[in-house]
């Protein structure tokens, strides 16, 4: 696929499917780290994280794209994941800073766990997926 945005959004698209189905076999493994156990608050979960996704990608992936050019090309699709992970729990922290800081109980501190587990798994598969995907052109 020689097309950034496309690549992009189909990353994102695997980035987060691969998160709601890690979010899944959490509320399987254990319903009490298990963000939302019925239907309406999954639902919730999809939603809320798509547009987060969504809104990640435009700002942090479609406007430095020279620098995301740039990485892509110089390693390989493992380290890349790794970055994109880290990327992605650091863009968790910087949105939902003031979420987590004050919650302090317990169960939000559980919950904020989890969304960071989910975040960087986002992350990791939308890099590699996007590593894979994306074929840069000569003129790029």
């Amino acid at each position: 696929m020689q097309s950034y945005s496309l690549a992009s959004f189909t990353a994102l698209v695997v980035g987060w499917a691969a998160m709601q189905l890690t979010a899944f076999a959490l509320m399987l493994v254990d319903s009490q780290t298990s963000l939302f156990s019925d239907t309406r608050g999954a639902l919730l979960l999809a939603t809320v994280t798509w547009f987060t996704s969504l809104a990640c990608n435009v700002i942090c992936i479609q406007l430095p794209r020279k620098y995301i050019k740039l990485l892509a090309l110089r390693i390989n699709t493992i380290s890349f994941g790794f970055l994109m992970g880290l990327y992605g729990l650091a863009m968790f922290t910087l949105s939902f800073s003031s979420i987590i800081f004050r919650e302090a109980s317990v169960s939000a501190t559980t919950v904020t766990q989890v969304l960071m587990i989910l975040s960087a798994i986002n992350g990791f598969a939308f890099g590699i997926s996007f590593h894979l995907l994306w074929k840069p052109t000569q003129t790029e």
